[in-house]
């Protein structure tokens, strides 16, 4: 009879079966999953640039008197669910709105 490859669970999504006990989630190397992404953008104005919210910066850039640049300048993949919990905090959200209803916020740390 096979032996059958152990169950292993993802914190994101779920369980997978892999013989490596080193073995990352499928979905995980495919990915999938949450990330924090530091976006740069330059804007070239004449003058100094003054704005409120990236919807100013949008404006500016698209439909007025200034020119703009943006790039990633870094990613990172968050591995743990406590990961996107603190970064949720950070960014003011509540981690519902990525894990769905199923999240638990009493258990949250």
């Amino acid at each position: 009879m096979a032996k059958k490859a152990p169950v292993k669970v993802c914190e994101f999504h779920g369980e997978y079966f892999a013989d490596d006990p080193e073995a990352e989630c499928p979905s995980c190397q495919d990915g999938k999953g949450f990330y924090v992404t530091k976006i740069v953008i330059e804007v070239l104005s004449e003058g100094p640039f003054e704005w409120d919210d990236i919807e100013d910066v949008r404006r500016a850039t698209l439909m007025g008197d200034c020119s703009g640049i943006s790039y990633t300048a870094s990613e990172r993949r968050l591995r743990t669910i406590e990961g996107l919990e603190k970064e949720c905090r950070r960014h003011d959200t509540d981690p519902e709105f990525f894990l769905g209803e199923e999240y638990d916020t009493a258990d949250a740390g």
